[in-house]
């Protein structure tokens, strides 16, 4: 909308066809913390939820590569956390709720979660 001035206003509506939101999922490899943290852009999305679903599974991933010498959910995070090669944020709006570490602590936990019968 245009007032007096010929100037766009804040009441301006917003088009039908305006752009869809982007989540992009970057990867950072804390095993190259100490120099920052390589920062790897893995995938965009246009669904919050499916940024999220891709980065869990990038967590799901490390987590099985690490799993093979640890012996208890803590030493697997401890490997995860220290050298751990897929640690996902992020980024769009509206922003996303998002914990890679919380949600590796729970998947560790119930890697070794003993099996009911």
């Amino acid at each position: 909308m245009r007032d007096g001035a010929d100037r766009v206003s804040a009441a301006t509506p917003v088009s039908d066809h305006a752009p869809a939101s982007r989540y992009t999922v970057v990867s950072i490899d804390n095993a190259s913390f100490a120099q920052g943290g390589l920062r790897t852009k893995k995938r965009e999305f246009n669904d919050s939820g499916e940024a999220v679903t891709y980065a869990q599974g990038l967590i799901d991933q490390a987590l099985t590569l690490q799993f093979g010498g640890a012996k208890s959910a803590h030493e697997l995070m401890t490997h995860y956390t220290m050298a751990g090669s897929e640690v996902p944020k992020i980024y769009g709006e509206p922003s996303v709720d998002f914990h890679p570490y919380r949600y590796a602590r729970e998947k560790a936990e119930a890697m070794f979660a003993p099996s009911g019968n």
